[in-house]
């Protein structure tokens, strides 16, 4: 029957597109089913910015599916040259180089009818979407906010012209026994010196905070690499899919003297055994190894991290890292993932050399420019 390409129009051919990579790695140790209903929901209706497109394609040999892509436009995204860019995310396809190269013929097609000069990815419709290919680190376990993908992934896209746009790395590091007294002296200066301080009590004393929050993401990653702002709308969505999962010991939130946010660090338990032993599906068993997680486990992930522009360079960080260090210790968190970080975040990566810890994954977005 040869090849054929569909555009994902229906509601079964989006359940087939989200369905996908559950056979492409269901003999893959390292990979985690995303739950189908966060899929679903990032993807029906998609989530975005106003005045964005989105194109889903699904590529099938013989009647049988070898391959996904989505294509997304945003209004107004361009480089640094002035070019109209465009991204593509939710990637996967099998290990044969002509699907691949057909999947991607189709879908630079349907950039190129946009007026997009520049493609690039993998990357979603924000930053909290998972970004950019692995492309070091194929055996170790990713988080539930990172892509995994075979190691002829990357291998492809060059062959099909993709170049590096930008890395991101990740870190492993150790919890000590006790947070180390630099970090203490330092967080204690910082509060004196600026008059800021943490926000005690439960998470329902933060969650009065939330679109601050996104307020300050947008200030403080808006020259991050395709960076794309959080409306009101894209906030309270992803704070309705990301708050329920919160541990209120690893929000650490900071306020200036006029209780205005000015520095965020945000880390949850690992859910990467979860997620895998859930395959997917949120019942009925899914939602027990969420929660059992979320009490019981010795590793976490750092997810988010940012200090106000007038407050940089201040050693908030240090603040930061000190309150969720402590809650690290108490709590038996013995090892913590970083989660991506710009290979450029010297700030950040400059906390990493008081502990013990290994840079031990790598991940690119490809970009190609379209002719």
């Amino acid at each position: 029957m040869g090849i054929e390409i569909i555009e994902v129009k229906s509601k079964s051919q989006l359940k087939d597109f989200i369905r996908y990579p559950l056979s492409l790695y269901r003999n893959n140790k390292f990979w985690i089913p995303p739950f189908f209903k966060d899929e679903w929901n990032a993807l029906f209706p998609h989530l975005g910015p106003k005045g964005h497109e989105a194109l889903y394609l699904l590529i099938r040999e013989d009647h049988v599916n070898k391959g996904r892509i989505a294509v997304i436009a945003l209004p107004d995204e361009r480089n640094e040259k002035g070019q109209p860019v465009g991204r593509f995310g939710w990637i996967d396809f099998h290990e044969n180089f002509e699907i691949t190269k057909a999947l991607f013929a189709a879908a630079e097609a349907w950039a190129k009818s946009k007026g997009i000069q520049v493609l690039k990815g993998p990357m979603g419709f924000s930053n909290l979407d998972k970004t950019a290919m692995l492309i070091e680190g194929f055996e170790e376990d990713p988080t539930i906010a990172e892509i995994y993908n075979y190691p002829y992934y990357p291998q492809f896209l060059e062959k099909l012209g993709y170049k590096k746009a930008i890395d991101w790395i990740g870190y492993e590091f150790e919890v000590p026994t006790k947070v180390p007294s630099k970090v203490k002296e330092l967080a204690k200066l910082i509060k004196e010196r600026y008059q800021v301080k943490l926000v005690g009590g439960s998470l329902k004393n933060k969650k009065p905070f939330g679109f601050q929050i996104f307020e300050l993401i947008n200030e403080t990653h808006r020259n991050i690499h395709g960076f794309v702002p959080f409306d009101h709308v894209m906030a309270q969505a992803y704070l309705d899919k990301y708050f329920p999962l919160l541990d209120n010991d690893l929000v650490s939130l900071v306020i200036d003297n006029n209780e205005k946010l000015v520095g965020y660090g945000i880390a949850l338990p690992s859910f990467t055994k979860a997620f895998r032993r859930s395959k997917g599906k949120l019942f009925p068993w899914g939602y027990w190894h969420v929660i059992r997680a979320a009490r019981r486990n010795d590793k976490a992930d750092l997810y988010l991290i940012g200090i106000a522009d007038h407050m940089r360079n201040k050693g908030l960080i240090a603040l930061i890292f000190e309150d969720i260090m402590a809650a690290f210790i108490r709590k038996g968190i013995k090892k913590v993932e970083s989660n991506p970080e710009l290979e450029t975040n010297q700030e950040v990566q400059s906390m990493w050399k008081n502990y013990n810890y290994r840079q031990h994954k790598r991940r690119r977005v490809f970009e190609k420019h379209l002719t």
